[in-house]
């Protein structure tokens, strides 16, 4: 066939498409299947303007998009007709994607019309289309061009612009953003399960830790006759289901995400042979004298805490961490655990220190973390067993980290910050630095925000305080830090269950923007801190978080520089986890003034309002010598400074 006779014939199938979906009030788009589709292989992507059909007094224009989808545009003269429809929130079909990967991007219309699809890197566009979208649900399929470790930013746009960053990394490992599940009950059903997985999914969650998922620490899931236990009551006696967590795994790979088991590394549950309860009279044989840490030297009471005493299950034992035996057991149980649950790894917890009347079997007391290989002996026996799965470790308020990285067996790092840390925000951003520039890993932060008020909620009002949210998140991510704060729910609290505050739907749009930005730019904000003066004539600028000033965190990379301001002026504190709720939003500033020194000329400054949207807006600069100026009209809490190079 003639490509002339195949524009005839697909003229004559507009029309009729056109007519059929004015009668039926559908999408005036329509797929045209009968041709060869080696003729249409040559004209993707071509824009026929010439090629035009009339229907009811309408112009449409024929375009033939990449993906080979044949669309109708109408058309006003020489203008696309663009529909006012509402866009709502922007999904994609993967928390992370490789180079070359399909995406899949699903938005909803308010209204049929014209909407304009955008793809920017590093605030330079890349892709452009017109859509017809249909009132309801919609979706685009994209191919993700060649090129590792890139942020795009996907924007559509008709009565108003939504956006979402799209994370494409070949190692996830490098880009982590943990989240959690912590209910596995036996009447969640799949919808469920997927509705949760979906909202983590636009958080951009890539790691899902399975919090409080199993049976004991010492045996995370039971065989019984040669089969996994399928009913169980956990830490807290909630009943759990081996289905539930069989059917969430499979959902969180859905969405390309990794699923890790949570477990003690150093824990044991004895049982209670006296009991009637199933649940708790059976014992474990498999231990052995050896394995445990006992209050005293002469060996008479094994260590351990009192969890019945705030409901627990049983009470957990201290397990010698540094006894092979011990090492060999647990991570034989990790393999059992393999076996029967496609998890993708371990995320190993610690309890931070341990009491100082612990003892080996042979009468020795050691700081379990620091002697030896510490925890990483045990990371090390389970990596060489399990070559092929992931290990994280919490290195609680950083006991621990040096050993751990030593071991050279994590994807990352993950820190709980408490007291040794600190809890003021520049406390807390030393340590991001510090850290990170020694062992140059990635880190994840499961800190906080009103852990105090998450206890006592039938005292408050019940909510997340936004401006401790948002300060958190911002201290962290800009220096490159990710903030594990969202699962079910929004966490606030150790106990990751624990859902008695909820964050405002408002708020949590916000913070949806932050990790867009911070997904758009990772490549930057991992990069290298800048100490060179970023200077103002018209605000009092810090570099560590000082109350009523506007912190500065400068960050550098191949791909470009980013100055982050935080506005820290008039805030209640300087404490990042606020643990009465009490933190009052920052005073709102407005035409700061700014020099930033610059290595070369930038070809473009762009501002990024991380408050409202991950939106790049070019901004004017002027440069002299080595050092450019510009001027921010508005600082809410967070922006950022590109400099495209």
């Amino acid at each position: 066939m003639k490509i002339s006779d195949w524009l005839n014939d697909l003229t004559k199938g507009l029309k009729k498409a056109i007519q059929e979906s004015e009668k039926r009030d559908r999408d005036l788009s329509d797929q045209i299947t009968n041709h060869d589709d080696s003729i249409l292989d040559k004209v993707k992507g071509v824009i026929f303007p010439s090629v035009k059909v009339s229907s009811n007094g309408k112009t449409y224009k024929v375009t033939v998009d990449n993906q080979g989808k044949v669309q109708a545009i109408q058309m006003d003269g020489g203008v696309p007709v663009t529909s006012n429809a509402t866009i709502g929130t922007l999904y994609t079909d993967k928390a992370i994607y490789k180079p070359k990967d399909a995406l899949t991007l699903t938005f909803s219309a308010s209204d049929s019309g014209l909407v304009t699809l955008r793809v920017y890197d590093m605030a330079s566009k890349v892709f452009e289309t017109d859509i017809n979208a249909k009132k309801g649900n919609n979706t685009f399929d994209w191919t993700i061009p060649d090129g590792d470790y890139k942020g795009y930013l996907f924007e559509v746009s008709a009565g108003n612009s939504e956006f979402i960053a799209v994370n494409v990394n070949n190692h996830v490992e490098y880009v982590p953003i943990m989240g959690f599940l912590g209910n596995f009950g036996p009447n969640i059903d799949k919808d469920q399960m997927n509705g949760i997985v979906k909202e983590m999914n636009r958080f951009h969650i890539n790691y899902v830790q399975f919090y409080d998922w199993y049976d004991r620490d010492d045996t995370p899931l039971r065989i019984v006759d040669g089969k996994p236990e399928q009913n169980w009551i956990d830490f807290m006696k909630r009943p759990t289901s081996f289905n539930t967590v069989k059917n969430y795994i499979d959902v969180v790979h859905n969405y390309g995400m990794q699923a890790m088991f949570y477990n003690l590394i150093y824990g044991s549950q004895l049982g209670i042979p006296s009991s009637d309860d199933s649940n708790l009279n059976w014992t474990n044989p498999n231990l052995t004298k050896e394995m445990f840490l006992y209050k005293d030297k002469d060996l008479k009471e094994v260590a351990g805490e009192n969890d019945q005493s705030f409901g627990g299950k049983l009470n957990i034992t201290y397990m010698n961490v540094l006894n092979p035996a011990w090492q060999n057991y647990l991570t034989d149980q990790a393999n059992v655990v393999y076996q029967n649950l496609p998890f993708d790894g371990w995320h190993v917890d610690q309890l931070g220190t341990l009491p100082n009347e612990t003892y080996s079997s042979d009468g020795v007391h050691l700081n379990w973390w620091e002697w030896g290989d510490g925890y990483g002996g045990m990371l090390k026996t389970a990596k060489a067993k399990n070559p092929d799965k992931r290990l994280t470790i919490n290195n609680a308020d950083d006991i621990g980290t040096e050993k751990v990285m030593a071991s050279n067996t994590v994807d990352f790092m993950y820190v709980e910050p408490w007291g040794g840390i600190g809890f003021s925000f520049k406390q807390l951003a030393s340590y991001i630095r510090n850290s990170t520039q020694k062992y140059w890993k990635p880190m994840v932060i499961p800190s906080y925000v009103n852990k105090e008020k998450a206890e006592t909620n039938n005292q408050t009002d019940g909510m997340v305080n936004d401006a401790a949210a948002f300060l958190c998140d911002a201290m962290e991510m800009s220096n490159g830090a990710s903030h594990l704060e969202w699962g079910e729910h929004y966490l606030a609290n150790e106990y990751f269950p624990n859902s008695n505050l909820k964050l405002r739907d408002s708020s949590k749009t916000i913070i949806m923007s932050y990790l867009d930005t911070f997904v758009e730019f990772l490549q930057i904000l991992n990069g290298k801190w800048i100490d060179d003066p970023v200077t103002s004539s018209t605000h009092q600028l810090s570099t560590g978080f000082d109350k009523d000033k506007i912190t500065t965190v400068y960050k550098r990379s191949g791909f470009g520089s980013i100055v982050s301001l935080v506005n820290m002026i008039g805030i209640a504190h300087d404490n990042w986890q606020d643990p009465q709720g009490t933190q009052v939003m920052p005073q709102v500033q407005s035409n700061i003034q700014l020099t930033i020194p610059v290595e070369n000329t930038p070809s473009g400054v762009f501002l990024i309002k991380a408050d409202e949207s991950p939106a790049p807006q070019p901004i004017n600069f002027t440069q002299n010598g080595n050092s450019i100026s510009i001027t921010v009209d508005k600082l809410s809490v967070w922006d950022l400074i590109y400099i495209k190079p």
